[in-house]
């Protein structure tokens, strides 16, 4: 079954830091990689995975976040601006017993 989800920042930054192959953050990149989990971004995402990947207090590779980018460039589905959610939309992404009364 494959999986469609919006990767937070943070989660992108551990699975890059962390020390752990078990870690969720980098069972989270390896499922990117395999195909099983479709990551959802737009411009403003993107331009934020770039921006926070490069910052030198990380001390990730030039190399290593153009990898990144691009995997998720590619693997990933590109969608249009974010738009809010209205109240009678929102039913038809969840089920109703998801939705507080």
């Amino acid at each position: 079954m494959k999986y469609y989800a919006v990767i937070d920042t943070n989660v992108l930054v551990s699975s890059l830091l962390s020390p752990h192959p078990d870690s969720a953050t980098v069972l989270i990149r390896k499922h990117v990689a395999k195909g099983d989990l479709v990551p959802l971004f737009n411009a403003e995402i993107f331009a934020e995975y770039r921006s926070v990947l490069a910052r030198p207090k990380l001390g990730l590779p030039e190399s290593l976040v153009a990898a990144v980018l691009d995997a998720i460039n590619e693997a990933g589905l590109s969608l249009g601006r974010t738009s809010s959610i209205s109240p009678r939309s929102r039913s038809s992404l969840l089920p109703q017993r998801c939705w507080p009364s």
